[in-house]
């Protein structure tokens, strides 16, 4: 009896000492639900960039990057978009670092939590995907992002290098079958001839009228300012809110500004 009271007196003067005080039980309600909450906004966000990354991942055509001049670490990086990659890999595992520690976390084997919150958040972002949201989003990225077109949809930044003889621009109205019409990010209006274009063998010609409203890259050669002979193009993917940032002329209407065009 002796010891046990000595064990008690320990004990009382351990909590003295390091001045431990009991904590109300809705303090510990509050932390579960903010590291539930904290979990689910990460799924939300993993599942964002991961409808980003099956959005933009389609447009990462390696042959035309490399006939238009990129150098195999272009080709490397503009392959997939690393960004979203990178972030839907950064949230997934923060949701699973907060899932693992609620209260009902330990019940489970982390490698079953890890699975069930990738799986969830790739299921949810192919569910965006086909909604039509992940354009949506990327569209309003494009029109406030800083540095967009080198970190989230770094296609428009290598297309706009007009210095390597790269053009990209929103096709405008007035395109024909040997002259597009074309706004760059600078809103200045291009002439684009594209009778030299060299398809590959199998494909045939493109109607550019149906692409009016999209980007796309050009490569070639700038015959003088608004006027570009091109030897070959790309469609990008996305990026059609970059063209509409804040502080830029509108894009439209096209024809209250379109010269005449003339082969």
């Amino acid at each position: 009896m002796i010891k046990e009271d000595r064990f008690d007196q320990k004990i009382i003067e351990q909590i003295k000492s390091r001045k431990i005080f009991p904590r109300p039980r809705w303090l510990f309600i509050l932390r579960n639900y903010g590291i539930w909450l904290a979990g689910s906004l990460a799924i939300i966000f993993g599942s964002i960039s991961s409808a980003l990354l099956i959005y933009l991942g389609q447009g990462g055509d390696l042959e035309l990057h490399r006939r238009a001049g990129a150098s195999l670490l272009e080709i490397f990086l503009l392959s997939l978009p690393f960004f979203w990659l990178a972030a839907s890999v950064v949230f997934v595992y923060l949701a699973y670092l907060n899932l693992k520690n609620t209260d009902t976390g330990y019940r489970y084997s982390p490698w079953l939590i890890g699975l069930a919150v990738l799986l969830i958040s790739l299921l949810a972002g192919f569910i965006l995907y086909n909604s039509g949201l992940s354009r949506t989003i990327d569209n309003a990225l494009g029109r406030n992002m800083p540095l967009y077109e080198y970190v989230a949809n770094p296609q428009i930044g290598f297309w706009s290098d007009q210095k390597r003889g790269h053009l990209l621009g929103i096709i405008a109205p007035g395109t024909d079958s040997n002259n597009v019409a074309l706004w760059d990010r600078e809103q200045q209006l291009w002439l684009v001839d594209v009778s030299h274009v060299h398809l590959p063998s199998g494909l045939l010609p493109v109607d550019f009228r149906r692409l009016i409203g999209k980007p796309v890259g050009f490569w070639g050669k700038k015959v003088s300012n608004g006027l570009f002979e091109a030897q070959g193009f790309m469609p990008i993917r996305g990026g059609e809110g970059f063209f509409g940032r804040p502080g830029r002329p509108p894009l439209e209407p096209w024809s209250a500004n379109m010269p005449p065009i003339r082969p």
